[in-house]
C-alpha cells in the first residue's frame, strides 16, 4: 500500500478552496441527513483519542480510538471498515497497542514518508496520564498487523494536537495545548521545542487552533487562552523572523469568561478572512455558550467582533470544520461531553447532550441540525464511504459513567442510490374526523401527551423525537392541548383501545428550529404517508421527509398559518434498497409573537408495487456476438454472489439478455454493473422478445474505473406498451481512452413500476 498523505496546510488549503466554490448538488434548506451506526456497542476502556485513516490498505478508511485510565483498560485500537464496502455491516476490531494511556488527542500523517499513515499522539507508556509525552506510532506497513513503534517527540500532554509547517522548512510540525509547544521537525526520530504562548499574561489554559492571518504563509500562527482572554500568537515568520528561534508576540482577540474554551477557526463569513469560534470545554465554564469572533481586515490592531450562535453549548472537546452539505459554505460539526448540563459530581443524567452540525451560509449564520442528545466527545471526519460527502465518528469518554459505544454519522448527501421516488402535497385538512383505522390500514400514529398507534402496525410509524429544544428548557416547550377542528377517532389502537372523537394533540412553541422527528419504513415499496398537522396564528411551520438512501430528492414544504388552520400533508415514496427509512422532521422556522407547531397523527397504506429484480446469472441469453465469451464470474460484492461478464473486444459486440413475465406499464431500469479498468461503453436497448426492433433506453454507459466499483446506473424511466417476455440488450460503442478493454460486466436488472 503506497498513499499519499498532503501536509495539513495542503489540507487545510483544500477545505477553503472547496468551501469557495459550490460544486455539488445540496438539498434546498441546507440540511443533511444520516444513517447512525453503532460500530461497537462498548469502546472497551475510555475512549478519547479518535482519528480516521486507512490502517490496511484495502481503500476504505478506518476508525482509529486510544484509550484513556479510567477503567484500567489500556491501549489504542481500530476498527475495520467493513469488506462488503456497506457500514451498517460488522466492523471487526484490531489491537495497535494493549497498554499505555491515551489523553487526549491524535493526528494522522504520514511522518517518515513511507506511504503509511503514521499516528500523531499524546500518551502514557506506564498509564499514568500525567507522565504523558507526545509521540508519533509508526506504521508497521502492510495491512498494519505488525508491531508499531513509537517515537518520542516532546514530553507532556497534548490536550489538543495540530499540524503546520510552522518554520516553513518543509517538515510537518506538531503543535500541542496544556504543554503549549510548537515541536519543529527536524526529522522523524529529532525534534525540538519552544512555548508559542509565554507572552500572553494571566496562567495557560487547554484551547489551541491554528490561524492563518493572509500573508501568504498559511495557517502558522497559533489561537490560544489564558485566563485573561483569547489570543492570537504571532509566528516571527510573519515580520521576516525565525519561528524557531524568534519572538512569538501576542494580541488579545477577547477577554474570555471561559475557562480554556475548544477553539477552531475558518472563514465563516466569506470574506475571505480567517474566523474563530469559540466554546467551552467543560460543564462549568462561563457563560457565552457558542460564539465566534469575525476577523479585522488589519489582524493585529483591528477589533474583533463578537457573534453569538448559541449560548447553551458547554463541555465541547472539539469541533470539526467542515462543508457537510457540500453547499461551499463551512459548517461545525460539534457534541457536548456526557457530564454537559449536570450538576459537577453528578447525578449525570446522558440525556441532554447534543450531537449536532451547525450549517454555515457563508455570511456567518448558522442552521443547527440535532442529530442526537446522549452526547460524544472527540468528533472526527472523513469521507468514510467514499461518495464525496463528510461522514464522521465519535465516543462518548464514559468517564462519569455514559456508555461510551462507538458511533458512526455516515452522511446520506450523495447517497449510492439513486432512481427512488418521493412526492407530496400540503392541503388544509377537514375538521370531520379522521377514522385512522381504516385510513391507516398499513399503521396509523396518534400523538395526544400519548403515543397511540395501530396494535398491529407493529410500530411502522415511530415515536416522535423532539428536535431543537434546548437542554433543561422545560416551561413552555412542548405541551397538550385539544381543539374541536381537530378530530382522528380509531377501534384498534394500543395503548388505547379506541376511541370515537379525540380532539388532543402535541404542540411545540419554544424554539425556532424546534419541534419533532419521526421515522417510517422504506424500500421498493411505494407507499402512502398522510400527516395530520398545523400551528397557531403566525408559526412558520416547515415539513422535510427524506429518504435515508438519498436516491429521491426530498421533499420541503413550509406553511405561515394564518388562522390556526390544520394541514394534511400525502407524502408518495419508495426507495431503491431494502431496509431503508423515511424521515419526517416537522419544526417551526419563523414566528410573530411565540405561536405554536402542533402535530396529531399519521397514516400509513402500501401500494404493493416493489421493484422486480432480475439477477443476469439467472437470465436466458437470447444472443451474443459469435466467438465471445459470455461467462459467470463469483464474488460476495455481487448482488446474489455471482455476476456476468462478456468478454468484449471491439465496438459492436453485444449480449441480450430475456427478463420473463413483464407487464405492461412505466418502469424505472437500473442496472448493476461492476466497473473496472478493462470495461468499455455500451447502450441498453429493449424489444419484445425474438423482435429485431429494438429501442434504445437511456445513454451510453461507461463502466470504465481504476478500482473496482460495484454499482449500477439509472437508465431513468421507460414504458412498455405490451405485457411479455422482453429482450434487453447491451451493445459495445466504444471505450475510454483510458480503459484497457471492451469488457462489460452484469449483476442485475430492476425493474421499478411507476
Amino acid at each position: 500500500m503506497k498513499l499519499h498523505l498532503p501536509g495539513i496546510d495542503a489540507l487545510r488549503s483544500a477545505v477553503y478552496a472547496a468551501a469557495a466554490a459550490a460544486a455539488l448538488t445540496v438539498p434546498a434548506h441546507g440540511i443533511t441527513y444520516f444513517t447512525h451506526v453503532t460500530v461497537a456497542s462498548d469502546a472497551g476502556g475510555e475512549p478519547l483519542e479518535k482519528a480516521i485513516a486507512d490502517i490496511n490498505g484495502d481503500g476504505k478508511k478506518d476508525l482509529i480510538v486510544g484509550m484513556g485510565n479510567a477503567y484500567g483498560a489500556a491501549g489504542m485500537y481500530w476498527w475495520q471498515f467493513p469488506a462488503s464496502g456497506n457500514p451498517t455491516d460488522a466492523w471487526t476490531k484490531h489491537t495497535i497497542i494493549g497498554t499505555g494511556a491515551f489523553y487526549e488527542h491524535s493526528q494522522i500523517f504520514d511522518v517518515n514518508g513511507d506511504g503509511f499513515p503514521d499516528i500523531i499522539c499524546s500518551y502514557a507508556a506506564d498509564g499514568s496520564i500525567p507522565d504523558s509525552s507526545v509521540v508519533w506510532f509508526q506504521h508497521p506497513g502492510g495491512d498494519g498487523s505488525g508491531t508499531w513503534t513509537v517515537h518520542n517527540i516532546a514530553s507532556g500532554i497534548g490536550h489538543e494536537v495540530r499540524l503546520a509547517d510552522i518554520d516553513g522548512d518543509g517538515k510537518m510540525d506538531v503543535v500541542t495545548s496544556r504543554t503549549r509547544n510548537v515541536n519543529f521537525q527536524n526529522s522523524p526520530t529529532s525534534w525540538s521545542s519552544i512555548n508559542w504562548g509565554a507572552a500572553a499574561s494571566g496562567s495557560a489554559q487547554d484551547g489551541m487552533a491554528l490561524l492563518d492571518i493572509g500573508s501568504g504563509k498559511g495557517a502558522v500562527n497559533i489561537v490560544g487562552n489564558t485566563t485573561t482572554g483569547i489570543y492570537w500568537f504571532e509566528n516571527p515568520r510573519e515580520t521576516g523572523g525565525n519561528a524557531r528561534t524568534g519572538t512569538w508576540i501576542a494580541h488579545l482577540i477577547a477577554s474570555n469568561d471561559t475557562g480554556g474554551p475548544t477553539l477552531v477557526t475558518g472563514d465563516f463569513d466569506g470574506d475571505g478572512r480567517m474566523d474563530i469560534v469559540q466554546v467551552p470545554n467543560e460543564a462549568a465554564q462561563g457563560t457565552q455558550g457558542l460564539i465566534w469572533y469575525s476577523a479585522p481586515a488589519d489582524r493585529r490592531t483591528g477589533t474583533w467582533t463578537k457573534h453569538t450562535i448559541d449560548t447553551t453549548w458547554q463541555a465541547v472537546h472539539w469541533i470539526e470544520v467542515a462543508d457537510v452539505d457540500n453547499d461551499g459554505h463551512l459548517d461545525l460539526i460539534i457534541s457536548e461531553q456526557e457530564q454537559a448540563h449536570d450538576p459537577s459530581g453528578g447525578p449525570y443524567t446522558y440525556n441532554n447532550d447534543r450531537v449536532a452540525v451547525y450549517y454555515g451560509d457563508g455570511a456567518g449564520h448558522f442552521t443547527p441540525q440535532i442529530l442526537e442528545n446522549t452526547g460524544c466527545q472527540n468528533v472526527v471526519s472523513s469521507d468514510l464511504s467514499g461518495d464525496g460527502d463528510l461522514d464522521f465518528f465519535a465516543c462518548n469518554h464514559g468517564v462519569f459513567g455514559a456508555p461510551h459505544p462507538v458511533e458512526l454519522w455516515v452522511n446520506n448527501l450523495h447517497g449510492s442510490a439513486s432512481g427512488g421516488a418521493l412526492t407530496g402535497t400540503v392541503a388544509t385538512a377537514a375538521t370531520t374526523t379522521y377514522n385512522l383505522t381504516s385510513l391507516g390500514t398499513a399503521d396509523w400514529a396518534h400523538w395526544n401527551g400519548t403515543y397511540i398507534h395501530k396494535s398491529s402496525g407493529g410500530g411502522k410509524i415511530s415515536d416522535v423525537t423532539r428536535i431543537g429544544i434546548t437542554p433543561g428548557v422545560t416551561s413552555g416547550a412542548y405541551g397538550t392541548f385539544n381543539q374541536t377542528t381537530r378530530n382522528v377517532g380509531w377501534s384498534d389502537g394500543t395503548p388505547t383501545g379506541s376511541n370515537g372523537d379525540d380532539q388532543n394533540y402535541i404542540w411545540c412553541n419554544g424554539q425556532i428550529n424546534a419541534g419533532w422527528t419521526f421515522t417510517v419504513p422504506a424500500d421498493t415499496t411505494t407507499r402512502t404517508l398522510n400527516i395530520l398537522y398545523g400551528g397557531a396564528t403566525g408559526a412558520q411551520v416547515t415539513l422535510v421527509a427524506a429518504l435515508s438512501d438519498a436516491s429521491a430528492p426530498e421533499f420541503i414544504s413550509t406553511t405561515t398559518i394564518s388562522s390556526s388552520n390544520n394541514l394534511l400533508a400525502t407524502l408518495i415514496y419508495h426507495g431503491v434498497e431494502a431496509g431503508q427509512k423515511l424521515t419526517v422532521t416537522l419544526n417551526k422556522v419563523g414566528d410573530s409573537g411565540s405561536p405554536s407547531v402542533d402535530l396529531d397523527a399519521a397514516w400509513l397504506t402500501a401500494s404493493g408495487n416493489p421493484a422486480l429484480q432480475f439477477e443476469t446469472e439467472n437470465l436466458t441469453v437470447a444472443g451474443q456476438t459469435a466467438g465471445i465469451t459470455h461467462r459467470l464470474v463469483s464474488d460476495s460484492r455481487y448482488s446474489n454472489g455471482v455476476g456476468t461478464i462478456l468478454d468484449s473486444n471491439a465496438v459492436g459486440n453485444f449480449v441480450t439478455y430475456v427478463v420473463p413475465g413483464l407487464a405492461a406499464g412505466n418502469y424505472d431500469l437500473q442496472v448493476g454493473v461492476k466497473n473496472f479498468t478493462g470495461r468499455g461503453i455500451w447502450q441498453c436497448a429493449v424489444a419484445a422478445h425474438g423482435s429485431t426492433s429494438f429501442t434504445n433506453h437511456g445513454l451510453p454507459y461507461d463502466e470504465y474505473t481504476t478500482a473496482e466499483v460495484f454499482t449500477y446506473v439509472d437508465l431513468g424511466v421507460f414504458t412498455l406498451g405490451s405485457s411479455g417476455d422482453k429482450d434487453f440488450k447491451f451493445t459495445i460503442t466504444g471505450k475510454n481512452a483510458s480503459s484497457a478493454g471492451y469488457g462489460e460486466s452484469f449483476d442485475y436488472i430492476r425493474l421499478i413500476p411507476q
